[in-house]
């Protein structure tokens, strides 16, 4: 079955789910960084695959990869509308409340905290 991808823009990846019918939404300007854009929708196809039991083991899996974490940091400087997702408490009309997104940012501050630390 193919993964039905819609492209944003705003934000970075969203797995929605309204009323039974799923898609992933996506930045449109991921495209252009291929190896991110690969990171980015695993990670969202992981999330539409799961049945909403094992989301935040999805988070904890992914919040750890510093590299991917960085690169995600400095794609939302270059492109603000991303920094939609930066809120710790994000809503989206089509998606509701995602309080994961707070963890994965709190594990980046450890991350750069640890490194100045150093």
């Amino acid at each position: 079955m193919k993964i039905p991808i819609k492209e944003v823009d705003y934000g970075i990846a969203c797995c929605i789910n309204d009323d039974g019918k799923k898609w992933i939404e996506v930045n449109k300007h991921l495209k252009y960084h291929p190896k991110l854009y690969k990171k980015v929708i695993a990670h969202e196809i992981a999330h539409y695959n799961s049945n909403g039991l094992f989301d935040f083991r999805i988070e904890l899996r992914d919040m750890f990869d510093f590299k991917t974490a960085l690169a995600l940091f400095m794609f939302s400087i270059k492109h603000p509308k991303t920094l939609y997702d930066l809120s710790p408490i994000f809503y989206n009309k089509k998606a509701g409340v995602n309080w994961f997104v707070l963890l994965f940012y709190l594990a980046l501050l450890a991350a750069l905290g640890g490194i100045v630390c150093l």
